[in-house]
């Protein structure tokens, strides 16, 4: 958990500390967000059966937004408790993710909605402790992808305080971290945990397969700031050492401060 953590905000601040400096200032914004997760879950590398669960997700965002260019720069957190039919075995999930998006204006329809393509770096851990009823750890597991992405965005505005925009993103080039075929070669028994690696094996679409749909409306409420809703559906699939297919359908809602 801490090396997830820490990752992520390292990652974070990095980017914030590039776009700093090749952004103008014209138009940024940091949102604040805070929802629920409805996640599925089946690793065949643990068990056989879908778990699922109703969770919290907490993200924060900067975004840049030009008259052609829009950069963004995501971090997302995601927890849930998964149940599963046998319910003798249950599992704690961790998710997490950065991003960093760069689009560009395409064109533009009836002068109301906007097309943007680009392409984004991202990095997506899903973890989990599989337990029997008596708090026993079972196995650990994990999918860890980091990925270079197409982005597509559409931009529908209502007005110049309020817009609606969709947003969809799939992997082109993917390196993964999975556990070994043998759960035992994961495990340090000096430390009597298991060792989760950050990097794994390289992957091309579609061997490693994701679909990632975000539709965003917001409104200005003032100049300054803004009120924000987000919908994701995310789905993804891989099956190396065995299958592990997942997906969540997020909300959220929060407040956007303009600078």
């Amino acid at each position: 958990m801490r090396l997830l953590i820490s990752t992520f905000t390292k990652v974070f601040c990095l980017f914030i500390l590039l776009l700093g400096k090749s952004v103008a200032q014209e138009t940024n914004s940091i949102g604040i967000y805070f929802g629920l997760t409805d996640f599925h879950l089946r690793d065949d590398h643990a068990s056989p059966v879908f778990f699922r669960g109703i969770g919290i997700t907490p993200s924060i965002q900067y975004l840049y937004k030009g008259e052609s260019v829009i950069q963004s720069v995501e971090l997302s957190y995601y927890y849930d408790y998964l149940g599963s039919i046998n319910i003798n075995f249950n599992t704690d999930n961790w998710r997490g993710k950065v991003k960093y998006s760069y689009l560009h204006f395409i064109t533009n329809f009836n002068n109301q909605i906007k097309l943007f393509i680009g392409a984004s770096i991202s990095s997506f851990l899903s973890l989990s402790d599989y337990r029997y009823i008596d708090d026993n750890l079972a196995i650990k597991s994990w999918y860890w992808n980091h990925s270079l992405n197409a982005e597509l965005e559409l931009i529908y505005s209502f007005n110049q305080k309020e817009y609606i925009s969709a947003q969809f993103s799939l992997p082109t080039i993917s390196n993964i971290s999975r556990p070994k075929y043998s759960p035992s070669e994961n495990y340090s028994y000096s430390t009597n945990s298991y060792k989760v690696n950050m990097f794994g094996e390289m992957v091309y679409f579609p061997n490693n397969f994701f679909i990632s749909t975000i539709l965003v409306y917001q409104k200005l409420i003032s100049a300054r700031f803004g009120l924000q809703i987000e919908y994701e559906f995310y789905y993804s699939l891989f099956n190396k050492p065995k299958e592990v297919a997942m997906y969540m359908n997020n909300i959220s809602a929060g407040l956007v401060w303009k600078f």
